[in-house]
């Protein structure tokens, strides 16, 4: 089986712009680490696009150049000569969508979310209405407005507060408030919605998903920072936690009411001293994959595969050791 793995921005999509130094390593340690896992699998073969301006560190996988104003050739040919398509991309301007399409109407099979999936929880603001309308727990969440360096704030908000655009992917334009006054933000033109900053222990748990099924793997704690924006600097898994169960329950629940979601997905929320708080549904491969391909007793990818090409989910799964791990030594 020949499996393309593409992670957007090492992968040739950046070919025209700038490549953003730590966005591009991040995505190259998840990559990476997905490729270790498919390199142990017998009778794969993988190839992968990649930005010009990067080295070929991989001698064992078929890698193709990408030159600028070369890649939207370049992938739709990788798309048609491949059997599978795996994709690593954020979901911000709806490029995880977009490109996902793009192989829907190939008809090779995906490795991952469909974009029907993608497209019901890739606005924030709309993803936390649904999940508060079926009683799972979310910050009270509000749509933004602002007025030149203030926005306007809900009657009902009491700070510290979060802003964050409606359509972003993970840390990305998420920042800590303490007032309505944010002359020091460097806010992008595009809708932004607001919440109330929910105060607990951050965390995510990890999922896999057939067309039927739906099972957590791992509860995992997640290192975030923020000078007000919030930065995602690494996680340890698994996370023993005494909500750990209604942790993983909530995001079974969430991830039920969406079709379409498929393969590895994330749910990130607040553990807060009584229950567990969802902020968001990731519907691809996050950064967590680093640590969880490390510490699980099964290859990730390879369940990954029998998920969506078999509707198969594993009939256990455990972690066989602690793994934790810092971006920032990483990077």
């Amino acid at each position: 089986m020949r499996i393309y793995v593409l992670e957007y921005y090492s992968g040739g999509a950046m070919a025209d712009n700038p490549l953003p130094r730590s966005i591009v390593k991040e995505g190259q340690l998840i990559r990476d680490a997905v490729l270790n896992d498919l390199l142990q699998l017998p009778h794969v073969h993988v190839v992968i696009s990649q930005d010009y301006r990067l080295q070929a560190n991989h001698s064992q996988i078929e890698t193709i150049q990408v030159n600028p104003g070369m890649f939207t050739s370049i992938f739709g040919h990788l798309i048609r000569e491949s059997d599978a398509v795996m994709i690593i991309a954020p979901e911000t301007n709806n490029i995880l969508s977009d490109l996902t399409v793009q192989v829907e109407n190939s008809s090779k099979p995906l490795l991952g979310s469909k974009s029907i999936g993608i497209n019901k929880v890739t606005n924030k603001l709309q993803l936390t209405q649904k999940l508060q309308q079926v009683g799972l727990a979310v910050p009270p969440t509000w749509s933004l407005a602002f007025t030149k360096n203030k926005f306007i704030s809900p009657e009902r908000l009491s700070f510290p507060a979060v802003i964050k655009p409606v359509m972003g992917t993970a840390c990305e334009g998420v920042c800590y408030i303490e007032s309505a006054a944010v002359p020091n933000l460097n806010i992008k033109p595009c809708p932004m919605m607001i919440q109330q900053y929910i105060f607990g222990m951050p965390a995510s748990v990890s999922l896999l998903i057939s067309e039927n099924a739906c099972i957590p793997l791992s509860l995992n704690q997640q290192k975030i920072s923020f000078h007000p924006e919030f930065k995602y600097t690494g996680g340890v898994i698994p996370f023993n936690h005494p909500l750990k169960a209604e942790a993983m329950a909530a995001a079974v629940h969430a991830c039920s009411l969406f079709s379409g979601l498929r393969g590895y997905v994330g749910v990130d929320l607040i553990l807060t001293e009584d229950k567990p708080v969802i902020i968001e549904i990731n519907p691809r491969i996050t950064t967590s994959y680093i640590g969880l391909s490390q510490a699980a007793n099964a290859n990730m990818a390879a369940l990954i595969l029998s998920a969506c090409l078999e509707d198969s989910l594993p009939s256990s799964f455990f972690c066989t050791k602690t793994i934790d791990f810092d971006l920032e030594v990483m990077l």
